[in-house]
């Protein structure tokens, strides 16, 4: 019997970054993490200029709840073991 459901949809980066050795996949999330960091820095020094420092750290760690939250929801406490 045929599925109904469509193939799903392969991005090459994704591919690209499954074929990787498992240091350089570490290497390539550092590396985006560093990215991430100095963005998150540099939002933080341009929207303190026009608001409370408290008011800009309320919003960012939402915004950070508001993104773990989904892995939270699926992996439960299990998340934070090491």
């Amino acid at each position: 019997m045929a599925s109904n459901l469509a193939p799903a949809r392969t991005y090459p980066l994704i591919q690209s970054y499954r074929g990787l050795h498992p240091a350089a996949r570490g290497c390539a999330l550092m590396m985006l993490a560093t990215f991430m960091f100095a963005g998150m820095h540099t939002a933080i020094r341009y929207a303190t200029q026009e608001q409370p420092p408290v008011e800009v750290a309320f919003f960012r760690n939402v915004s950070g709840l508001v993104v773990i939250a989904p892995l939270l929801a699926r992996h439960g406490t299990r998340l934070f073991y090491t």
